[in-house]
């Protein structure tokens, strides 16, 4: 799917990224089967898991591994009884290669009641951590840290925030899984990150 256009008269390579949404009511195994031809590489956001309105993880371990395998299941291929006299038609192969599993560098400050929040960066982040000095929790059905902490008149914040922790566990989830990692985005997440890819 590789593209060549120009710049400056030097000839450019480019290549086709489709960053898709997480969920597998809009896009599935069979319309990656289908595209991975034209597409070099696909991102899931395997990310945004939780809004203001319904506060919570990011981006639960088990949830990611569901979104990445939905996508990686084939279309289903006709029964050979369904042919006419033609063999069964090949497996088609797996995109797995061209699959991008989307690491969120940032996370979320959540106001419990009434539900709100907004979104946290790495200096934001290490900001509300010397102005609180919470104790890091971690949930052990996302598999993620979080912590809490009160703001103003009693207002109660829960922060979700990836730690190297559950990063290293998402980038092994990506190994398990055979496929690759993109992080959205660059600059919001803490230097430690970038020592685990």
């Amino acid at each position: 799917a590789a593209a060549e256009g120009e710049a400056g008269g030097e000839p450019v390579e480019r290549q086709l990224v489709l960053v898709l949404p997480s969920s597998a009511q809009l896009v599935g195994g069979a319309e990656l089967h289908y595209l991975k031809d034209s597409v070099d590489f696909f991102v899931v956001m395997t990310y945004d898991y939780s809004n203001p309105q319904n506060p919570g993880p990011n981006s639960p371990l088990a949830w990611s591994r569901a979104v990445v395998k939905t996508l990686l299941t084939p279309p289903p291929l006709p029964s050979p009884e369904d042919q006419t006299g033609n063999p069964p038609p090949p497996q088609l192969e797996s995109p797995s290669e061209q699959l991008l599993l989307g690491l969120n560098m940032y996370g979320n400050d959540y106001t419990l009641e009434p539900p709100g929040g907004s979104t946290v960066t790495a200096l934001e982040y290490e900001k509300l951590l010397k102005a609180s000095k919470p104790q890091l929790r971690w949930d052990t059905n996302a598999e993620e840290h979080y912590f809490e902490y009160i703001a103003g008149k009693r207002e109660m914040h829960r922060v979700y925030y990836p730690s190297g922790r559950s990063v290293a566990l998402r980038l092994a989830l990506a190994q398990e899984l055979g496929v690759g990692v993109a992080l959205w985005e660059l600059g919001q997440g803490l230097e430690l990150f970038y020592e685990l890819l």
